[in-house]
């Protein structure tokens, strides 16, 4: 048995120097009473010592100590023998002395104690920590760095457990909102920040993303909770999986933009000072031109019926009225985009507006149409003229770019933001239902210089055109509470995709009065303040086979409409011009006229599309409306729908 053990004591002792070594951990033994140190083997590689003899008491030890750590850990040593502890551990750094390099050592020691109680021997383990100080320190200087970056972008960090609903956030969000780690972490909490402008838009958002996990990317508003100050942020984050494929967590940021924004307002602002200078010279420019056609066309009928040349004189004239006609034009497009061209809707399918206008852009054209639209496309609420305006003037532009042919596809689709994969990524977007309507060529494309500039009044880059087609496009969509988007690649075409607000009211029943010329034999009183207009528009309505009565101000309609009733002799049908200058307007007219009569028909007339009036003439005392300038027909189809019977 004395044999066994003695063969085996070497073995344990080789294979206890093998785990030290592995682990990198040494061992040491101090004998106090004959101040003799013991090392482990690994303990003098650890130390860089290949001279063993070396290091054989206490203080050559100490040599091998940092000078700046020698003090601590002799008072730590000699602290834990005075008090008699039973152990105590510490780190500290050494100098190697084969390389003189600097370590990290983690050192923990035991004391033990003769029969009286006084100590007597240490017995302790020190371990190589450099590796782990090293990370330790780059993880510092790691984070250091990550906290002064957010700072300097204003961008702070975050991840939300999906199980656990529970989310951890960095310093920076909490500058951004103005609070601390003691407000509350929860839905309701953040909810209360907002703005309360952007709290459904917000919501609906987020819950659709929730619910078909996607990444979230949405930019709103903020009140900020330590100064009210409201803030623009922008917020992104991605979905991180567990092996199972199943979401674990969002992992995001929360980027302050409010300064971005601003610069952006403040460009808006430029843009908009240099889009009016282009507009006013556009104007300025288009109707001279205009202008000059119909004088020099009149004054050409005018020298005929001078000369008794009236066989030339049908030709000016109609010349002349077609250079009025595209005056007229003009004006309709500057008041759509402009804060008047308020759209008159009616809740209805897009499918004849669509195929009608863009077929009718299309006629004898050699580039080939293509429709692609569904029979179960949901109705909109739309004002008819305006949205065949937009079509018109997108397949215009799509036939215009597509010189040398090809295909102009026209297409449709129903669409919700339940479902928001389906929409532009980043497109921020009123909840509900959406019609898409896309146009797509396959011209030149659009340079991304002048993507920006697309949609800017009298901006073209063509030979030909005012410029003020997309510009239309844009404004008549943003009007009915829509959105327009684009995509463009030089050389392979351009699309645009509209997106219109459905509608859940829609009455099938199609308008189809003939157009055809009729009598009409009502005694007329037409109220406006211009003479020419009095004359002209009395004009009309004899030529229809009306008796006309004129008034230049509301005071002298009253006065002609009371004299007629006291005559017994009232009339049927009242038109007042709603701005007279100086005067008694329709507004105020019509006003004391439906205190006498609540029946008679009566119609309002203003070149002011922008007047409310105008778009909603019941709401005012009026059965109709019809907009300056209007020619014959306009007032034949006015009466036809006033006078059905």
């Amino acid at each position: 048995m004395m044999m066994d053990y003695a063969m085996e004591l070497p073995r344990r002792e080789a294979l206890l120097s093998r785990f030290q070594e592995i682990a990198n951990v040494g061992s040491w033994e101090l004998d106090l009473v004959s101040n003799t140190l013991t090392w482990s083997q690994t303990t003098y590689h650890i130390f860089g010592i290949e001279d063993e003899e070396s290091i054989t008491s206490y203080e050559s030890f100490l040599e091998c100590v940092h000078p700046e750590d020698r003090s601590m850990l002799v008072t730590t040593y000699n602290e834990s023998i005075q008090s008699r502890k039973e152990s105590y551990e510490l780190e500290h750094r050494i100098i190697r002395k084969n390389s003189k390099e600097i370590r990290y050592v983690h050192e923990k020691c035991i004391h033990e104690q003769n029969l009286q109680g006084v100590i007597v021997r240490s017995i302790g383990i020190i371990q190589d920590i450099t590796l782990q100080k090293q990370t330790e320190k780059a993880l510092r200087e790691s984070e250091l760095l990550l906290k002064q970056s957010q700072k300097i972008a204003s961008i702070g960090s975050y991840t939300m457990n999906l199980q656990t609903r529970i989310w951890k956030v960095s310093e920076e969000v909490y500058s951004i909102f103005g609070v601390d780690e003691s407000y509350p972490h929860t839905k309701q909490g953040f909810l209360s920040l907002l703005h309360p402008d952007c709290l459904d838009s917000f919501v609906a958002y987020h819950d659709s993303v929730e619910r078909a996990q996607l990444p979230f990317d949405y930019e709103y508003k903020i009140i900020r909770h330590s100064d009210q100050a409201v803030r623009w942020v922008h917020e992104r984050d991605t979905i991180e999986y567990d092996h199972e494929s199943k979401p674990i967590r969002r992992i995001g940021t929360i980027q302050d933009i409010t300064q971005q924004k601003k610069s952006e307002e403040q460009l808006l602002k430029t843009e908009k000072l240099e889009s009016l200078g282009v507009l006013a010279g556009g104007i300025a420019h288009d109707f001279n031109n205009l202008l000059a056609g119909i004088f020099g066309y009149i004054d050409l009928a005018q020298e005929s019926c001078d000369t008794k040349m009236y066989q030339s004189i049908p030709s000016y004239l109609s010349k002349a009225m077609n250079m009025f006609n595209r005056a007229r034009d003009l004006s309709k497009q500057l008041l759509t985009f402009s804060k008047g061209g308020a759209p008159v809707l009616k809740a209805q399918s897009l499918l004849p507006i669509i195929k009608n206008s863009a077929q009718f852009v299309m006629s004898g054209s050699h580039i080939n149409l293509k429709f692609d639209l569904p029979d179960n496309l949901w109705p909109s609420l739309v004002d008819e003229n305006q949205m065949a305006q937009v079509i018109d003037n997108l397949v215009l532009n799509a036939k215009q770019s597509m010189s040398s042919g090809g295909t102009i596809t026209v297409s449709a689709k129903n669409l919700s933001t339940a479902h928001p994969e389906a929409f532009p990524a980043g497109m921020q977007i009123r909840p509900g239902n959406y019609i898409c309507v896309t146009i797509q060529d396959q011209g030149g494309g659009i340079s991304p210089d002048h993507v920006p500039r697309i949609f800017d009044p009298f901006f073209t880059t063509k030979q030909q055109g005012n410029g003020l087609g997309l510009a239309i496009v844009y404004s008549i969509i943003k009007k009915h509470q829509g959105y327009v988007e684009l995509t463009s690649t030089l050389g392979h075409g351009t699309s645009f995709f509209l997106y219109l607000p459905t509608s859940t009211n829609f009455d099938c029943k199609n308008d189809t009065a003939n157009v055809q010329e009729f009598r009409y034999r009502g005694k007329v009183l037409i109220m406006d303040d211009e003479e020419e207009l009095r004359i002209l528009y009395g004009e009309y309505f004899k030529k229809m086979g009306a008796m006309v009565a004129v008034a230049a101000h509301g005071d002298e309609a009253l006065s002609l409409y009371r004299e007629a009733r006291h005559l017994a002799a009232p009339f049927d049908l009242i038109m007042l011009d709603l701005t007279i200058p100086g005067g008694k307007g329709g507004k105020e007219t019509i006003a004391e006229i439906r205190q006498i009569d609540s029946t008679v028909l009566t119609i309002a007339s203003s070149g002011h599309a922008s007047d409310p009036i105008m778009t909603t003439p019941h709401k005012y005392g009026f059965n109709d409306s019809l907009s300056k300038p209007y020619r014959f027909h306009n007032l034949m189809e006015m009466l036809r729908r006033n006078l059905k019977t």
